[in-house]
């Protein structure tokens, strides 16, 4: 059967939704398919359907102009390209190793939007060591193309830049390195007489960039970004040669790590402070057992921590809720370096979340009714 005879099935009798997916996969690999690109990015054009990275997928061309004349009223015009049917899995493994978790098949008034798990197994890599993963950073990867998208198409929002200055300071990139009498050194980047740090979110937008063919790859975190002055480079340049490039200066990388810490004046907090009506601050629902766990474990290595105050954030600006975490150090400031360390253990923990950590007198009208999820004992006593 194909594509669209099945969604067109499904649409007179939904009661048939139990037996759709199983029948997808055949569906899908008996026609070439269009997918919907952005001129810009030369990534598939992305799509936020309920928070969650979408693609749109076509079986006939007119459903795609459809959708195209539909995205250019907001912005930019995406392309279409063709794939073939054999060549499904290794795109849908594309799609996530490019962020995205869920694909649009076909467009109104007729469309099923689906998980891509659904339809094909997707090797679970997180037990591999970071450089045998495909895609170390696909969250990052996927922000930058959102991110991207939205400066070509100049609809970005400071949320947009906000997510991914997150993704910036907790994810791990691949570095071009070579061997020499010091080790392996990370590679500089010649760019109209100036060098800058080259770093990539995984081999696949290495390999498109055509740059660095024979350098040997590394792990490299923000530590290794922040470092980009004493290797003598004027900044960093993340997946650079691709359509998602991203220029890193100091006060980039800054911002990165005052998104995380809560320290950014003009971002969330500060919404919180001048429009609390407008701010959804509730107790996070479904909080991961192993981010309460860890979360515990790490504030008992704290005596710094006095309490701490776990809240599910959502600004009119958000696509999705994301974690708060309130620290009270009673008079000092939470240490920088914990911070930094806690927001590297929790984030991989959080299912997606973003997570922003802050002190409690910077928050302390958000915690005030709430129940804290820590708080350090005294003499045996809670």
């Amino acid at each position: 059967m194909l594509l669209q005879e099945l969604i067109d099935q499904y649409y007179r009798d939904t009661a048939q939704a139990d037996v759709l997916p199983p029948q997808l996969p055949a569906a899908l690999r008996a026609q070439p398919l269009l997918v919907a690109c952005h001129p810009a990015t030369r990534h598939p054009y992305m799509l936020l359907e309920n928070g969650l990275p979408t693609a749109a997928v076509f079986s006939e061309p007119d459903a795609f102009e459809r959708f195209a004349d539909a995205c250019a009223d907001k912005g930019g015009r995406p392309v279409a390209e063709t794939f073939e049917a054999e060549a499904l899995d290794q795109w849908l493994f594309t799609l996530v190793r490019c962020g995205f978790s869920r694909i649009m098949l076909g467009y109104l008034p007729r469309s099923l939007n689906i998980s891509i798990a659904s339809i094909c197994e997707i090797p679970d890599q997180r037990d591999l060591p970071l450089l045998a993963q495909s895609a170390p950073a696909a969250r990052l990867t996927g922000s930058l193309i959102w991110l991207s998208q939205g400066i070509a198409d100049s609809t970005a929002t400071g949320e947009d830049t906000l997510r991914a200055l997150r993704e910036i300071y907790h994810a791990p990139y691949l570095v071009p390195t070579v061997h020499d009498e010091n080790g392996f050194v990370p590679i500089a980047l010649e760019r109209g007489g100036k060098a800058y740090l080259a770093v990539f979110t995984d081999r696949d937008e290495w390999h498109a960039s055509r740059l660095f063919p024979g350098a040997a790859p590394a792990i490299g975190r923000i530590a290794t970004l922040n470092a980009y002055e004493q290797m003598g480079c004027s900044g960093v340049l993340v997946d650079p040669g691709t359509g998602i490039e991203i220029g890193l200066a100091r006060a980039l990388l800054d911002a990165a790590e005052q998104a995380v810490t809560g320290q950014t004046a003009d971002m969330e907090l500060r919404t919180l402070r001048e429009s609390p009506e407008a701010v959804q601050i509730t107790d996070p629902a479904d909080v991961p057992a192993a981010m309460s766990e860890a979360l515990t474990a790490a504030l008992q290595t704290a005596p710094s921590v006095r309490a701490a105050w776990l809240r599910s954030i959502r600004t009119p600006a958000s696509i999705r809720p994301h974690y708060l975490l309130v620290l009270d150090c009673g008079e000092e400031k939470p240490d920088a370096a914990f911070v930094r360390s806690l927001a590297e253990i929790l984030h991989p923990l959080s299912e997606g979340q973003d997570i922003e950590i802050t002190a409690a007198e910077r928050a302390r009208a958000f915690i005030d009714k709430a129940k804290p999820v820590y708080r350090k004992k005294r003499y045996g006593i809670i």
